[in-house]
């Protein structure tokens, strides 16, 4: 079966303007799209950069625009801090930003967030602050292990599977912030 895929040239200024409002300070285009290596299937991921603690119009998820997945995240300035002062961030939004398109920019605001990316180091300081991370994660994982102990013991296949998703993913997390 041949699936045919329509050729998609988004408008990223007029998605941009969807989601814009008095209360935004930048939009953003991440992921595949602003890489310049969108699949057929990519999603169209747009990040907004509002004030602390105002709420952002329209909402945030999901929206079908066009036959195509536009997600929209909102931040705030206390999020984007994390993101430069926290490992588990970090590791999670640091290459992003450094590649990501802006479309709108008040004031320079994500010029200067993306600068400090790019400029942004693993430093002794982050990899122990990453160390305590993991080790928290470790400890708390333990639940999953012992699910899965007992799915063991009871002969309890479900319990089991759902022992190992649980470790496969927070352990691959704790994996990738420790590892950084």
């Amino acid at each position: 079966m041949e699936v045919m895929l329509m050729e998609f040239s988004p408008d990223f200024d007029a998605l941009a303007c969807q989601f814009d409002g008095p209360e935004v300070n930048a939009i953003v285009l991440m992921g595949s799209y602003a890489r310049g290596n969108p699949g057929p299937f990519s999603d169209i991921d747009l990040v907004r950069f509002g004030d602390e603690h105002k709420k952002l119009h329209p909402e945030d998820g999901s929206y079908l625009i066009d036959g195509h997945l536009v997600v929209v995240s909102s931040v705030n300035p206390t999020q984007v801090e994390e993101w430069f002062s926290r490992p588990e961030a970090a590791v999670n939004v640091i290459t992003g930003l450094r590649g990501a398109r802006s479309l709108i920019d008040r004031n320079g605001i994500f010029a200067a967030i993306q600068t400090r990316a790019l400029k942004f180091e693993w430093d002794a300081a982050m990899q122990e602050e990453a160390d305590v991370w993991a080790s928290q994660q470790m400890v708390g994982w333990i639940e999953e292990v012992h699910k899965g102990l007992e799915g063991l013991r009871s002969g309890d296949i479900g319990r089991m599977l759902n022992a190992r998703f649980g470790c496969s993913w927070g352990l691959s997390r704790v994996m990738c912030v420790h590892c950084c």
